[in-house]
């Protein structure tokens, strides 16, 4: 706490005075420490939908962070000391409705200028309270002025205050806001998670959390497709898509308006319909690493990651089709499939096709079984294909070459018609 000498006087005879005295003789808030910095996080609409609309749900969150530092004395108060500077500075969380970003750092004039006064009800004194509290009009007007606004654009969230003599370092500026921004982070995944199992749709808020705009993937996944499927290529992205929806989901959303869709890799300034877009959902539970959501696009490219048009492919001809019986070793060939790694002063060969996966990711969602669940998924698309064109167009029953029968043995055995030969 920082004391203001010159509020004694400098005379040898003063006397000091108890608890009391001071009590009496100071308003409250006179040795409270100015604002020295602030900032605004952001609060997604999944932790505002209540009664009353407001941020409680996502403090609540919060304070299971900063628990441990709370003052049991105070609401949402609580210390911190600085391990490098050792320095205390005092940290308050309280909801804003300010309009627009603020940038960290910004320092309100009317909290710089009255600090942390707080009255003898121990609560903090606003500068409403000041000037008298806000007609119930005037509140009710407010709130339909925000829920009128866009979802992106909704001005309650939490506002971070901190008190202290000297500047806040990055042990709070930097690393404690990352983590609060983690547990709303958290606790908005555990919403949609939940959301997405009741078949609930997106709003335009969840698609900028699980895909920020312009925001690259955090991961990419590409398959090796053996060259000898490119005469029906498209027959594979078509069971390929078939087989992804048994894992996978269609995203459904709130708003028709394409701009707040997710945005597929190569179609990013797109405004034609949604294609090849999926969501996927890892309910979290024991041993499970926890839960995750993520966008999954599905492109073809080849070896230069240029993307295959697969818009003006025609079906092959059944007369042009092998109709060689398959071998085991042809089959092993056929639908070899495996994971491409780019590695420099390597390539592919240029007729070599890949399925690309470009995947945002939130939370945990086991990149490495979904993986193996993808490669699966793209190994029983060609097997599909290979059905369709390689096996079925082959006749089910063919008549074995005629020879010479033996007088003998006319009349023995099964009439000539109705020999064959079953493959």
């Amino acid at each position: 706490i920082l004391f203001l000498y010159a509020d004694y006087p400098g005379e040898e005879s003063y006397q000091p005075r108890d608890y009391l005295a001071a009590t009496m003789q100071f308003m409250p808030g006179h040795f409270a420490c100015d604002a020295v910095w602030s900032t605004i996080i952001h609060v997604h609409s999944r932790l505002k939908m209540g009664p009353n609309m407001g941020v409680a749900r996502a403090i609540q969150a919060l304070r299971s962070v900063l628990n441990a530092f709370s003052v049991v004395n105070r609401k949402n108060m609580f210390v911190y000391q600085e391990r490098s500077t050792k320095s205390v500075f005092y940290l308050r969380l309280s909801e804003t409705t300010s309009s627009g970003k603020s940038g960290e750092g910004e320092i309100i004039p009317s909290l710089a200028s009255r600090s942390l006064a707080l009255s003898r009800s121990q609560e903090p004194i606003y500068m409403e309270d000041l000037s008298g509290s806000r007609s119930s009009l005037d509140t009710a007007s407010c709130r339909s002025v925000d829920s009128a606004r866009p979802v992106s654009q909704v001005d309650r969230h939490i506002q971070l205050v901190v008190h202290g003599v000297a500047q806040a370092g990055p042990e709070i500026t930097d690393e404690l806001v990352k983590v609060l921004r983690r547990r709303l982070d958290e606790a908005t995944l555990d919403i949609i998670t939940v959301m997405l199992v009741r078949n609930c749709k997106l709003t335009p808020a969840d698609v900028e959390f699980i895909q920020p705009p312009g925001s690259p993937p955090t991961a990419v996944l590409q398959f090796t497709l053996p060259p000898s499927c490119l005469p029906w290529l498209p027959a594979v992205a078509c069971y390929l898509r078939q087989n992804l929806l048994i894992f996978l989901h269609t995203p459904k959303y709130t708003d028709s308006n394409v701009e707040n869709h997710f945005k597929h890799y190569f179609h990013q300034n797109s405004s034609g319909p949604d294609l090849d877009l999926y969501l996927y959902n890892k309910p979290g539970g024991q041993g499970t690493g926890g839960k995750g959501i993520a966008c999954i696009a599905l492109s073809f490219v080849d070896s230069h990651g240029n993307p295959i048009s697969l818009a003006r492919w025609m079906r092959p001809p059944t007369s042009l089709l092998s109709t060689s019986f398959l071998q085991e070793a042809d089959f092993e060939s056929l639908t070899a499939v495996n994971q491409y790694q780019a590695e420099p002063g390597t390539s592919q060969p240029a007729i070599c096709p890949l399925v690309r996966l470009d995947i945002w990711e939130k939370g945990n969602i086991s990149l490495l079984q979904l993986s193996e669940r993808l490669c699966s998924a793209v190994r029983h698309a060609l097997c599909d294909a290979i059905m369709e064109f390689r096996v079925l167009p082959n006749p089910l029953c063919v008549e074995p070459p005629t020879e010479p029968q033996d007088p003998g043995k006319s009349g023995k055995g099964l009439p000539e018609s109705l020999q064959f030969s079953i493959f």
